[in-house]
């Protein structure tokens, strides 16, 4: 993973604090490299870094940083980087199936103003959303994105957030793709490369071109399954009528077979009978 693709998120001083930003992506290599691009300057210029990522992608993360000659231990250490487990988190800030803010201030807002003071800035990555959203969680994905809002407005921190783009593809819960774009600073193309010096209208208007073509993919692939849907039976239907026509021809044959006989028959004891008229 040391071939970093060029984006925005190479560029430190393209970002400012309280920036929050969205990668949607499609495959799991191009998540882990926008987030090593977004994190590895950030270690190099002295800035703190969290990273709230599920277990796997932590143990990805940890393994590109050293790669890099960013042994991630060192900056645990040192306190410069935090790595927590989202799934975790999730469990500590959450109270009936809904995002309680309170637990957040306390336990994501403790975090930040915890690392804070040790550093001029900091560099988030936050996968919470995303995994609310794969469990189906919509509308405590929307209501976190917003308290992330509130929560960047008096910190210094850039928050990257994640989505896998297939997921996003419905509206659920009353939460659409729209919804989430607007919580957010800059949208971020999935598996693309971005120059720093392209607009964020220009970002979100491809972003959501990249939505839609994926919406009309799906809409072709349900087509196709509905189609082949459809076929099954229709030839199912064809073989049984193919069966029907064989067994009508059949019986016509031996209805034919028996009427000619029978015409046969009567035809002898009429021959049969016209002798005997004969003789008298």
């Amino acid at each position: 993973m040391s071939n970093l693709s060029r984006s925005l998120l190479e560029f430190p001083e393209k970002l400012k604090a309280h920036d929050h930003l969205v990668q949607f992506y499609d495959g799991e290599e191009f998540l882990l490299k926008t987030v090593i691009n977004f994190i590895a300057p950030a270690l190099l210029c002295g800035e703190g870094v969290v990273l709230i990522a599920t277990e796997q992608h932590l143990r990805i993360l940890k393994s590109s940083l050293q790669e890099l000659q960013l042994p991630p231990e060192e900056f645990i250490e040192m306190g410069q980087l935090k790595m927590l487990d989202a799934e975790f988190i999730l469990k500590q800030i959450m109270s009936h199936d809904q995002i309680d803010p309170v637990k957040f201030d306390a336990v994501v807002g403790g975090l930040l103003v915890e690392i804070g003071p040790r550093y001029e800035t900091i560099k988030a990555f936050g996968e919470m959303v995303n995994v609310l959203w794969q469990q189906g969680r919509h509308i405590a994905a929307h209501e976190l994105e917003k308290l992330w809002n509130s929560c960047l407005e008096n910190k210094n921190v850039t928050l990257l957030c994640a989505y896998s783009m297939d997921a996003l593809c419905e509206e659920k819960d009353g939460v659409s793709f729209i919804d989430i774009c607007n919580c957010h600073s800059h949208v971020l193309p999935a598996e693309g490369v971005i120059e720093s010096q392209t607009s964020r209208e220009l970002m979100r208007k491809i972003v959501e071109l990249q939505f839609l073509n994926m919406i009309g993919a799906k809409k072709m692939e349900q087509t196709q399954i509905n189609l082949q849907d459809l076929t099954l039976p229709l030839t199912s239907m064809k073989i049984e009528l193919l069966n029907l026509r064989k067994s009508l021809e059949f019986k016509q044959s031996l209805m034919k077979h028996e009427i000619s006989h029978n015409l046969e028959n009567c035809q002898q004891h009429l021959n049969v009978l016209e002798k005997m008229l004969e003789r008298y």
